[in-house]
């Protein structure tokens, strides 16, 4: 499995009824999300007045980080959201031990 963080910023609609529910009744749903597609939340953090409203630091597979974007871009619950894939510092040193054959162009 991969690591990855998903920042996400609500519609206003929807953030309307996360705060009138209460912050924590998006866990269970986020986590049961996560599940149902074969992976698991490690974190979640919430902001307040920022560029985002939350992250989420989740392992599972590329097929999940993609049915769960589709899922939710379809929605309307969020305005915007972001995925990064996270790799750990060995991963990092075993990329860039890689060799490979490329010449940048007008080279």
């Amino acid at each position: 499995m991969s690591s990855y963080v998903i920042f996400a910023k609500y519609a206003a609609s929807s953030l309307a009824s996360v705060r009138e529910a209460g912050y924590q009744s998006r866990v269970p749903a986020m986590h049961a999300m996560i599940g149902s597609l074969g992976g698991s939340v490690e974190r979640i953090m919430f902001f307040d007045s920022c560029t985002w409203d939350f992250m989420l630091l989740v392992d599972g597979e590329e097929d999940m980080i993609f049915a769960m974007g589709s899922a939710a871009g379809a929605s309307g619950t969020f305005e915007r959201f972001d995925v990064l894939p996270g790799r750990s510092p060995e991963q990092m040193d075993a990329i860039l031990q890689r060799q490979y054959d490329w010449t940048p162009p007008g080279s």
